[in-house]
């Protein structure tokens, strides 16, 4: 563990993170998972359900008249669903930090928490679209200028969390300041997660290949419930994914697992003890 000029670098073992994480959530990881669960039905089961039933394509609204060929080459993003996700993300994004950090935090489970952004809406909103916007005009370009922002502003949402009087900017600029040094090392416990998501993913590519029957007008729908269920295992995993990074986040707002003093320290600070007595 490194802390220069107030900054830390974390260098906890990654192992060592997902491990006591896993211990924090072993008593009430259904319930923790059942809010993921609640999130991932807003920010994906809502869009997807009003894009079937208001389904003009977003590139017909945008550009109007479109040759059918080129439409169908496109992807299929109804303009309803985008609107949605624009409007929304922001919120569900920050009503998702609210959520885990009270999780990790107070060790409580506080479902309604995953729509407490609505009441901070212009600053969470404001974040999402200057990290959608920043992210995707890099990526167009190279990628891993994209990724790089990515992880650059990945603890904005948190920081807007811990202190929703912060304007967007500053909530940008202090998520700036904290992952200097330290985008690499959330990369790497990033991926530590992906083989569990990957396994996870096995029955939606499944029913993929399998494709969906015809059912009449209704087809489409039925596919968005079914697609949806068969991600929850993917939800499951992601949900471990986003508590890793929280854990993260909070070793370096509390620089080190030492210093974590809420509810929810024991797991943690037990952990770093018996490290620190083995060596």
């Amino acid at each position: 563990m490194t802390e220069n000029n107030n900054h830390y670098i974390v260098q906890e073992d990654l192992g060592e993170i997902r491990y006591l994480s896993i211990m924090h959530m072993k008593d009430t990881m259904i319930q923790y998972i059942l809010g993921i669960v609640l999130f991932y039905i807003f920010m994906d089961l809502v869009p997807a359900v009003l894009g079937f039933f208001v389904p003009r394509s977003y590139f017909k609204v945008v550009t109007g008249d479109i040759d059918p060929k080129l439409l169908a080459q496109l992807p299929d993003i109804a303009f309803s669903s985008f609107i949605y996700v624009a409007a929304l993300g922001g919120v569900l994004m920050l009503g998702r930090s609210f959520y885990i950090l009270r999780y990790l935090r107070n060790n409580q489970i506080d479902y309604p928490s995953i729509l407490d952004g609505v009441r901070f809406f212009f600053s969470a909103t404001l974040i999402y679209i200057i990290q959608m916007t920043t992210i995707s005009i890099l990526v167009m370009f190279l990628i891993v200028p994209g990724v790089i922002a990515f992880y650059m502003f990945r603890q904005a949402f948190n920081v807007l969390a811990e202190d929703p009087s912060k304007s967007a900017m500053s909530c940008l600029a202090e998520s700036r300041r904290l992952m200097a040094g330290n985008k690499f090392r959330l990369f790497q416990l990033d991926m530590t997660y992906i083989p569990f998501i990957i396994f996870s993913s096995l029955p939606l590519v499944l029913f993929s290949y399998m494709g969906m029957p015809d059912v009449g007008n209704y087809t489409k729908l039925v596919a968005i419930f079914i697609t949806f269920i068969l991600k929850l295992p993917i939800y499951h995993a992601m949900g471990n994914l986003f508590f890793g990074e929280t854990v993260f986040y909070e070793l370096m707002v509390a620089k080190g697992f030492s210093n974590f003093i809420y509810k929810g320290e024991a797991v943690f600070r037990a952990g770093a003890r018996a490290k620190y007595f083995k060596k």
